[in-house]
């Protein structure tokens, strides 16, 4: 059923914080500006003991506090109200079709992935009590495809950005946020980058020598490239002028016999037409 409430009325649940960046497309702003937020979009919201805390629709609901609505339809989750695991997984999963980041993806990898640990560890603790903090390679590998499914990327993918945002999870308890960032640009890049990074096998750079780095690193990798290529092209030089010289003194020497054997014959037909 649709209400209706003042966006004060409702608050943020914390995971969307933490995954999503907080700003918002200028279009989009001026969308709910003009049309406000539509009742076939509602926020989706549970209640709980922070009040009505948000599910689905953060972006709706904040572009709406910014223009002053006073007032936004909303729908209550009943279905999900008494499972913390799956209130989680709908704050990710109603974000599905927004345009992410690398960073982002990573840490809804991280998330979902611990929510799959924890479905599975309680399923194996309702059937095998003794077992239930025992995770198997077997229930690693199907919750990176579920996590893979959710995404929609492959698996490896999956298993990439899930290292990457536990990293980037340990980055920010720790207090290393400038590390953090480094590593959320990185890995926007590229995530495979970002993963060897986040594992360690290759060194994390401080923000004022990364680019250098970059850079020196390219250079060398492009002279050592250049001098193994004009290595590669003398040696191919030699080796087929070798060839040909050695082809054209073989056919050389074969026409010598030829010359030879015609002067020869010559020789003898002369000599016999004398007699």
């Amino acid at each position: 059923m649709i209400e209706n409430f003042h966006p004060n009325d409702l608050v943020a649940h914390p995971l969307n914080a933490v995954i999503y960046s907080e700003q918002l497309p200028s279009e989009f702003v001026e969308s709910v500006r003009t049309h406000g937020v539509f009742p076939d979009h509602p926020i989706g919201y549970v209640l709980t003991e922070q009040g009505r805390q948000i599910v689905s629709g953060h972006r709706r609901w904040s572009a709406a506090k910014l223009v002053g609505l006073d007032d936004i339809p909303c729908v209550r989750l009943t279905e999900i109200e008494n499972s913390e695991i799956d209130i989680r997984e709908r704050v990710i999963l109603s974000n599905r079709q927004r345009v992410k980041t690398n960073a982002e993806l990573a840490l809804e990898a991280t998330e979902l992935m611990q929510i799959e640990q924890q479905r599975t560890a309680a399923q194996r603790g309702r059937e095998q009590p003794k077992a239930a903090s025992v995770e198997t390679p077997r229930d690693r590998a199907k919750s990176r495809t579920r996590v893979a499914e959710a995404l929609g990327v492959s698996a490896s993918t999956a298993g990439r950005l899930a290292r990457v945002g536990q990293r980037l999870e340990e980055l920010t308890e720790a207090g290393k946020t400038e590390e953090a960032e480094q590593l959320k640009e990185v890995v926007n890049q590229s995530v495979r980058t970002g993963f060897h990074q986040a594992t360690g096998h290759t060194k994390s750079a401080g923000p004022g020598t990364s680019k250098q780095n970059k850079l020196d690193s390219a250079g060398s990798v492009a002279r050592n490239w250049n001098a193994d290529w004009e290595k590669f092209v003398r040696d191919i030089v030699r080796f087929f002028g070798a060839r040909l010289e050695h082809n054209r003194t073989s056919e050389a020497q074969r026409s010598e016999r030829r010359a030879s054997h015609i002067l020869n014959e010559l020789d003898t037909a002369v000599r016999g037409w004398k007699e």
